[in-house]
Protein backbone atom coordinates (compact mmCIF):
# COMPACT_ATOMS: atom_id res chain seq x y z
CA UNK A 1 0.00 0.00 0.00
CA UNK A 2 1.61 3.28 -0.71
CA UNK A 3 -0.25 6.30 0.45
CA UNK A 4 0.83 9.74 -1.11
CA UNK A 5 -1.21 12.78 -0.12
CA UNK A 6 -0.49 15.95 -2.28
CA UNK A 7 3.10 18.12 -1.78
CA UNK A 8 4.19 14.73 0.27
CA UNK A 9 6.22 11.79 -0.54
CA UNK A 10 4.85 8.28 -1.00
CA UNK A 11 5.40 5.95 2.20
CA UNK A 12 6.19 2.27 0.96
CA UNK A 13 4.57 -0.53 1.75
CA UNK A 14 7.46 -1.77 4.14
CA UNK A 15 7.35 1.93 6.04
CA UNK A 16 3.28 1.77 6.58
CA UNK A 17 3.60 -1.38 8.38
CA UNK A 18 5.99 0.18 10.54
CA UNK A 19 4.50 3.22 11.37
CA UNK A 20 1.73 1.27 11.93
CA UNK A 21 3.21 -1.48 14.17
CA UNK A 22 4.43 1.71 15.88
CA UNK A 23 1.60 3.06 16.73
CA UNK A 24 0.02 -0.30 18.13
CA UNK A 25 2.19 -1.21 20.12
CA UNK A 26 2.64 2.59 21.63
CA UNK A 27 -1.24 1.85 22.54
CA UNK A 28 -0.03 -1.82 23.89
CA UNK A 29 2.38 0.08 26.46
CA UNK A 30 -0.34 2.85 27.51
CA UNK A 31 -3.00 0.38 28.10
CA UNK A 32 -0.64 -1.77 30.30
CA UNK A 33 0.57 1.22 32.34
CA UNK A 34 4.07 1.18 31.04
CA UNK A 35 4.31 5.01 30.97
CA UNK A 36 8.26 5.30 30.86
CA UNK A 37 8.59 2.83 28.64
CA UNK A 38 6.00 5.43 26.44
CA UNK A 39 8.55 8.52 27.45
CA UNK A 40 10.81 6.67 25.68
CA UNK A 41 8.87 6.94 22.71
CA UNK A 42 8.56 10.83 22.10
CA UNK A 43 11.54 12.89 20.82
CA UNK A 44 13.20 15.01 23.51
CA UNK A 45 11.82 18.15 21.25
CA UNK A 46 7.88 16.48 21.64
CA UNK A 47 5.50 19.05 21.55
CA UNK A 48 1.95 17.07 22.70
CA UNK A 49 -1.71 19.48 22.49
CA UNK A 50 -4.81 17.87 22.93
CA UNK A 51 -8.00 20.23 21.92
CA UNK A 52 -11.65 20.03 21.41
CA UNK A 53 -13.66 22.36 19.38
CA UNK A 54 -15.69 25.23 21.15
CA UNK A 55 -19.60 25.00 21.28
CA UNK A 56 -21.27 27.19 18.93
CA UNK A 57 -24.75 27.85 17.27
CA UNK A 58 -25.84 26.66 13.76
CA UNK A 59 -24.66 29.26 11.12
CA UNK A 60 -22.37 31.35 14.13
CA UNK A 61 -20.01 33.21 12.64
CA UNK A 62 -16.75 33.02 13.15
CA UNK A 63 -16.77 29.35 12.74
CA UNK A 64 -16.21 26.96 15.88
CA UNK A 65 -12.54 27.57 17.44
CA UNK A 66 -10.67 24.87 19.25
CA UNK A 67 -9.85 25.08 23.10
CA UNK A 68 -6.35 23.82 24.38
CA UNK A 69 -6.95 20.72 27.14
CA UNK A 70 -3.38 20.13 27.09
CA UNK A 71 -0.26 21.86 26.14
CA UNK A 72 2.83 19.79 26.97
CA UNK A 73 6.59 19.62 26.40
CA UNK A 74 9.42 16.36 27.51
CA UNK A 75 9.39 17.74 31.11
CA UNK A 76 6.04 18.54 31.51
CA UNK A 77 4.56 14.47 30.56
CA UNK A 78 7.72 13.51 32.28
CA UNK A 79 5.64 15.36 35.60
CA UNK A 80 2.42 13.75 34.24
CA UNK A 81 3.89 10.38 34.05
CA UNK A 82 5.55 10.59 38.02
CA UNK A 83 2.19 12.03 39.29
CA UNK A 84 0.07 8.82 37.39
CA UNK A 85 2.23 6.20 38.64
CA UNK A 86 3.15 7.43 42.12
CA UNK A 87 -0.25 6.96 44.34
CA UNK A 88 0.49 9.59 46.80
CA UNK A 89 0.60 12.01 43.87
CA UNK A 90 -3.02 11.37 42.28
CA UNK A 91 -6.12 11.44 42.99
CA UNK A 92 -7.95 10.71 39.64
CA UNK A 93 -6.06 7.36 39.16
CA UNK A 94 -5.71 5.92 42.26
CA UNK A 95 -6.60 2.83 41.84
CA UNK A 96 -5.82 3.25 38.03
CA UNK A 97 -8.38 3.28 35.08
CA UNK A 98 -8.72 0.03 32.69
CA UNK A 99 -7.99 1.60 29.34
CA UNK A 100 -8.22 -0.13 25.73
CA UNK A 101 -7.18 1.93 23.01
CA UNK A 102 -8.11 1.43 19.56
CA UNK A 103 -6.15 3.04 16.91
CA UNK A 104 -7.50 3.25 13.08
CA UNK A 105 -8.03 5.25 9.73
CA UNK A 106 -3.67 5.37 9.82
CA UNK A 107 -2.37 7.66 7.13
CA UNK A 108 0.94 8.14 6.44
CA UNK A 109 3.45 10.42 4.28
CA UNK A 110 6.54 11.48 3.96
CA UNK A 111 7.07 14.87 4.99
CA UNK A 112 10.05 17.12 4.83
CA UNK A 113 13.33 15.60 5.19
CA UNK A 114 14.46 12.10 5.56
CA UNK A 115 12.97 9.90 8.21
CA UNK A 116 10.14 12.16 8.70
CA UNK A 117 6.56 11.10 8.50
CA UNK A 118 2.83 12.83 8.89
CA UNK A 119 0.53 10.18 10.19
CA UNK A 120 -2.93 10.64 10.73
CA UNK A 121 -5.06 8.44 12.35
CA UNK A 122 -8.43 8.00 14.61
CA UNK A 123 -8.22 6.55 18.06
CA UNK A 124 -10.59 5.34 19.87
CA UNK A 125 -10.20 5.11 24.25
CA UNK A 126 -12.46 3.08 26.36
CA UNK A 127 -11.43 3.64 30.33
CA UNK A 128 -13.52 1.96 32.81
CA UNK A 129 -13.38 3.16 36.66
CA UNK A 130 -14.67 -0.12 37.80
CA UNK A 131 -18.07 -0.39 38.98
CA UNK A 132 -18.37 3.13 40.50
CA UNK A 133 -18.54 4.63 37.32
CA UNK A 134 -19.67 3.83 34.30
CA UNK A 135 -17.41 3.43 31.40
CA UNK A 136 -16.11 6.24 28.91
CA UNK A 137 -15.37 6.56 24.91
CA UNK A 138 -13.35 9.24 24.03
CA UNK A 139 -13.19 9.43 20.59
CA UNK A 140 -10.21 11.62 18.74
CA UNK A 141 -8.44 12.03 15.72
CA UNK A 142 -4.47 12.04 16.13
CA UNK A 143 -1.44 14.23 13.57
CA UNK A 144 1.62 12.88 14.57
CA UNK A 145 5.13 13.85 13.27
CA UNK A 146 7.16 10.72 13.63
CA UNK A 147 10.88 10.43 12.87
CA UNK A 148 13.47 7.42 12.56
CA UNK A 149 16.04 8.56 14.98
CA UNK A 150 19.24 6.17 14.67
CA UNK A 151 16.10 3.18 13.27
CA UNK A 152 13.82 4.03 15.71
CA UNK A 153 10.80 5.31 15.57
CA UNK A 154 9.96 8.63 17.87
CA UNK A 155 6.86 11.26 18.68
CA UNK A 156 7.71 14.16 17.64
CA UNK A 157 4.73 16.04 17.55
CA UNK A 158 1.11 14.81 18.15
CA UNK A 159 -2.02 17.23 17.90
CA UNK A 160 -4.90 14.68 19.64
CA UNK A 161 -8.49 16.38 18.70
CA UNK A 162 -11.22 15.85 20.69
CA UNK A 163 -14.81 15.09 19.06
CA UNK A 164 -16.71 15.97 21.64
CA UNK A 165 -16.75 19.89 22.78
CA UNK A 166 -18.09 19.21 26.35
CA UNK A 167 -16.50 16.02 28.13
CA UNK A 168 -18.65 14.15 30.19
CA UNK A 169 -15.92 12.45 31.97
CA UNK A 170 -14.44 13.90 35.56
CA UNK A 171 -11.08 14.05 34.42
CA UNK A 172 -8.57 13.85 31.52
CA UNK A 173 -5.66 11.83 33.40
CA UNK A 174 -4.52 9.65 30.20
CA UNK A 175 -2.89 10.14 27.43
CA UNK A 176 -3.60 9.40 23.54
Amino acid sequence: MTTSLSSSRAVTDREYRQIVEFLYHEAQLLDARQLDAWLELLSDDIEYRIVAPTVASAGASPPPSLVTFMEEDKGSLRTRVLQLTTPAYTVAENPPSFTRRFVANVVATGEGEAGQYAVCSNVLVYRSRGAALPPYLFCAQRQDTLRLVEGRWRIARRLVTLDEAVLGTRNLSLFF
